[in-house]
């Protein structure tokens, strides 16, 4: 029994209505695994659901070969012939073809947080990449779209900047401005110097201002409070002398 046989089942994925709830079934197969994921699409609450088949498993869903059944099982999913079952736990059952003679009920784990936000951003990834067939459109567009010039829709890798030649001009711009910079700092101490001088020969000539040509001197035994004092008292001694 080959595995291999399941690729019909590879890289699909269906949207379920189902009362008034939605899921999105998609299906993946490798060498040795068949990969089955639902999620609940609700405006309060989304949920994930997870099964990953081995042969073991399919053994015992189906008694049929691996080839037979994974096209009847392709059948049934493309033509949306799916349903859920057992919502009210936390296991429910996915069921492919329920209304044929032998449904086939698949289990399903529930995913929690972490998982389940690796499983979102790893669909918005698949939706990404399948969009670049398509013009970078999520979906098919419904009227004729212009050519798009480029010869790919594949992403451009940036490629590495080479070493600009400008560089010999930058250093020769860094010595221009180192010079300039010198030449700036002996102008301010120079200037420095001349408010120096400025201000000394100021400082002189306020001196010289405020200091009289000719000063007075007065006696040194005159009052300076009354200097006319002394001259009264020389002349009363005078006039005891004459008499």
């Amino acid at each position: 029994m080959s595995l291999e046989d399941l690729y019909p089942l590879d890289d699909l994925i269906q949207v379920i209505y189902q009362s008034t709830d939605r899921f999105v079934l998609t299906s993946a197969t490798d060498d040795d695994s068949w990969t089955l994921t639902l999620a609940l699409v609700s405006s309060t609450s989304s949920k994930w659901w997870k099964k990953v088949l081995r042969e073991g498993d399919i053994r015992k869903i189906t008694s049929k070969s691996i080839k037979e059944f994974a096209n009847e099982s392709l059948k049934a999913i493309s033509g949306g012939e799916l349903s859920v079952s057992d919502l009210e736990s936390s296991l429910i059952t996915l069921v492919i073809d329920p209304v044929g003679p032998r449904p086939v009920q698949i289990p399903l784990d529930p995913v929690w947080t972490d998982e389940a936000l690796r499983l979102s951003t790893d669909f918005v990834f698949s939706v990404g990449v399948q969009a670049q067939s398509r013009q970078n459109r999520i979906s098919a567009p419904s009227h004729p779209m212009p050519p798009i010039s480029s010869s790919s829709n594949a992403p451009r890798i940036a490629e590495p900047i080479a070493p600009s030649s400008s560089i010999p001009a930058l250093a020769e711009l860094e010595a221009k401005q180192e010079q300039e910079r010198k030449r700036a700092e002996e102008r301010i101490k120079a200037l420095e110097k001349e408010v120096k001088s400025l201000s000394t020969t100021k400082q002189q000539n306020y001196m010289k201002s405020v200091t009289p040509a000719n000063p007075v001197s007065l006696p040194s035994n005159n009052s300076k409070a009354n200097p006319t004092r002394v001259k009264r008292v020389a002349r009363k001694m005078q006039f005891e002398d004459d008499d």
